[in-house]
């Protein structure tokens, strides 16, 4: 019963978040926008710019697996995230793929600690990393007005190294919170993935200075760095399925402080956009292991 509560809060929380964006959107100036600026070139570079950041996103927690011995070709790396982004969206929680992306590792003999670490672990390098990039570019960010931008990504980094610190010196609490004990990565291990993940939020900053770009918005990657990041925190919050609402009106609201809301919402709209050809992808890779898990249950049949 509790869980049918909170997904009929958060089908609820998302109508209302994107009913309120449908409601106030400027679609005279979308329409503006997008017509003016010849948007599909700057949007394939998006898509592209969103695939190098999901590769260096599985590169990341890879390489803390090899660290443990646990062996994951590039294949199956990318058909595991793209799998994750697909569950985590249409799954209500937030991180529903990363928990099928581990129970998935674990099946094939890895144990389940050592995914756990390894992927909760990236996870958090991910979050740190995109705060110091945000924050050593944030004096070039135009929409970084005020003291939101920096209390924001400071207390968010902060979030970030203290779960870092609690994966490693507190197992027994990670434990009475369902973490299975596992090995933490080494020093080397944690180098190496948090240069991946770095790569990582450079990409995803260039897709949302591509998307403001795309709708004749220009704004450098320090914007896209500190918006990417701010959306990021804001669709941790378990209000939406999918972040859909929350993430259109974070990109817009930060975007409108400089750029006429047009087209800061058609840069909003341009960004879930982008993220859903991931999430399409991700909806091939599933449908593919269906039909390849029915194959093999027709082969074995008696």
């Amino acid at each position: 019963m509790r869980r049918r509560l909170v997904l009929v809060a958060r089908l609820l929380g998302m109508a209302i978040f994107v009913g309120f964006f449908a409601r106030t959107a400027d679609w005279a100036g979308i329409r503006v926008a997008l017509g003016e600026a010849r948007y599909w070139p700057w949007l394939f570079l998006a898509i592209l710019a969103y695939a190098v950041g999901q590769f260096g996103n599985g590169l990341a927690w890879r390489h803390l697996l090899q660290d443990a011995g646990v062996k994951v070709s590039i294949g199956d790396m990318v058909r595991y995230d793209l799998g994750s982004v697909f569950w985590s969206t249409v799954v209500p929680g937030g991180v529903a793929g990363e928990v099928v992306k581990g129970v998935r590792l674990t099946g094939h003999g890895a144990a389940a600690g050592t995914v756990a670490y390894a992927i909760i672990t990236a996870r958090l390098l991910g979050g740190v990393a995109a705060c110091l990039l945000a924050l050593a570019l944030l004096p070039w960010a135009r929409t970084a007005v005020g003291p939101l931008a920096p209390v924001v990504l400071t207390a968010t980094l902060g979030v970030g190294v203290g779960g870092l610190v609690a994966l490693r010196l507190a197992p027994p609490l990670l434990r009475r919170l369902g973490v299975p004990e596992g090995r933490f990565p080494s020093a080397r291990a944690m180098t190496v993935s948090g240069a991946s993940t770095l790569i990582t939020h450079v990409s995803f900053a260039a897709v949302y200075s591509l998307c403001f770009r795309a709708a004749g918005a220009p704004l450098g990657l320090a914007d896209g760095a500190w918006i990417c990041t701010a959306t990021s925190v804001a669709q941790m919050l378990p209000i939406t399925v999918g972040g859909f609402g929350v993430r259109e009106l974070t990109i817009s609201r930060l975007g409108g402080v400089v750029l006429p809301t047009g087209r800061a919402e058609a840069a909003a709209l341009l960004v879930t956009a982008t993220f859903f050809v991931a999430v399409l992808a991700g909806a091939m890779v599933e449908l593919g292991r269906v039909r390849a898990a029915g194959r093999l249950s027709a082969g074995t049949a008696p």
